[in-house]
């Protein structure tokens, strides 16, 4: 019985890394030839959306407060540091909000709000 529960935490914290919709920390990809990059800048209360894997890039000192939308189900809150930028990958992101029961499809697309004050962020969405 022990081992059986062990199992299931082990196969529950490994499904959760699988799935998880950040990256990781990244530096966004400068002048890469492979993959084409549309950046937008978005000002507090602004809005986005990406077909693709994204990098959001918070472009002041303070903290940048966004929403993450998928389809028509908001999925998470984020904070981004200041001068920092996080990865996105969306079909992890779809996959995962499936799993957790939101009504999203596989062909959705993710709307990125900046619900922050002040910061302004640089959506880069790799196409």
């Amino acid at each position: 019985m022990r081992e059986k529960k062990a199992f299931f935490t082990v196969l529950a914290i490994i499904l959760m890394f699988t799935f998880s919709p950040v990256y990781a920390f990244a530096e966004v990809p400068a002048g890469d030839d492979d993959a084409a990059i549309e950046a937008m800048i978005l000002n507090p209360g602004m809005a986005s959306s990406c077909q693709n894997d994204f990098v959001i890039e918070n472009l002041d000192q303070d903290e940048a407060e966004l929403k993450l939308v998928l389809g028509n189900e908001e999925y998470i809150q984020d904070q981004i540091g200041g001068k920092e930028a996080k990865a996105y990958g969306l079909q992890n992101s779809l996959s995962s909000a499936m799993i957790k029961g939101k009504s999203v499809e596989q062909d959705d697309v993710a709307i990125i709000f900046n619900v922050g004050q002040n910061s302004k962020i640089r959506l880069h969405c790799v196409e």
